[in-house]
């Protein structure tokens, strides 16, 4: 990959689910309640000094993990809503992998420390003109989780106290005008069109095509990018909940030679490719990277490099793994 971006740079580069014949409540029926999740599972997380307590908490443990139990948590940290897609006109409600806190440990679906998985997912059309309207009636603050969960082994990770837990079923309610959003009994088909996840080369915008790309800060936030050309000018656009944000325009470009990709770097930094000029017989292809990095709950430049492929191009450029030195945060 390193050498493909060296030679040229500056080219043009739905979860399914099988269908459930029970709905979430009826699947929640056959489930014990677990009651306040601060009260509960203690005994998986016990740290005992003596065989008496020893034996105490495991038969407990064993006990919980024989159970089929229900959790109901708010939204906040387990659900994310919007932002709002401008390709597809609505917002994608997702459910991922579960990271839950007990009495003294904390219950996890999936990876603790790698990327979340998906539960489950929905997406809901809303017109623009509808869409502010939308996102504050469910904001997460009103939006709860319910899941049906079994629970497995205990383990550390980075000195914290863990047990997988295996999700059987799931859904999301507003709790606040008591409507059903999502049940990962019932899935839905998501529309096809939705934006690229931005954990790889994601060609965004150029003559032929148009897109939107999301990427998850180190907050967990959910961004879409997307472009908006006015006449000769094409800016690159930040979306999160419904609030859009201009990251950084291009002027004079040539609608047919150029384009604009996006690279992730690490997990707080993102390389913007402006492709001003595409490799020709007589042109090696010209452009724009411009480094992006999280600061301060925003992204940020921190670096530019303006030229083309057969010029020499900093580490930066060329390897998502080298330093950048010299990258000031502008205050």
């Amino acid at each position: 990959m390193k050498q493909l971006l060296t030679l040229s740079i500056f080219g043009f580069f739905a979860l399914s689910a099988p269908a459930s014949a029970q709905s979430f409540r009826e699947i929640a029926e056959n489930a014990e309640e677990a009651g306040e999740l601060s009260r509960f599972g203690g005994a998986l997380f016990e740290d005992c000094d003596d065989d008496l307590c020893r034996g105490r908490a495991e038969r407990e443990a064993s006990a919980l993990r024989a159970g089929r139990w229900l959790v109901s948590v708010p939204a906040a940290g387990n659900v994310e809503v919007g932002p709002y897609e401008r390709v597809r006109q609505g917002f994608l409600v997702r459910i991922p992998s579960l990271r839950l806190h007990a009495d003294g440990g904390r219950l996890v679906s999936g990876d603790l420390s790698g990327p979340r998985e998906t539960h489950a997912e929905r997406f809901f059309a809303v017109p623009p003109e509808r869409s502010a309207a939308w996102f504050a009636q469910n904001a997460i603050s009103r939006l709860r989780v319910r899941a049906v969960i079994r629970i497995g082994e205990s383990y550390q990770v980075d000195g914290r106290d863990v047990a997988r837990i295996e999700v059987e079923a799931v859904e999301l309610f507003n709790n606040g005008t008591g409507a059903w959003l999502v049940d990962s009994a019932r899935p839905t088909a998501l529309p096809e069109g939705g934006p690229v996840n931005l954990d790889v080369h994601v060609r965004l915008w150029d003559a032929n095509a148009q897109g939107e790309a999301r990427w998850h800060a180190p907050n967990g936030e959910a961004l879409i990018f997307s472009v908006r050309r006015d006449g000769r000018v094409v800016t690159l656009v930040e979306t999160r909940g419904v609030t859009t944000r201009d990251v950084h325009s291009f002027e004079n470009i040539q609608l047919r030679e150029a384009g604009l990709a996006l690279r992730p770097r690490g997990e707080n930094e993102v390389l913007v490719i402006f492709t001003r000029r595409r490799p020709g017989r007589n042109h090696p292809g010209s452009g724009s990277v411009i480094l992006l990095r999280w600061h301060a709950q925003s992204l940020v430049p921190v670096l530019v490099w303006n030229g083309d492929n057969g010029q020499p191009m900093p580490a930066w450029v060329l390897d998502v793994d080298a330093p950048t030195p010299g990258a000031a945060i502008p205050e």
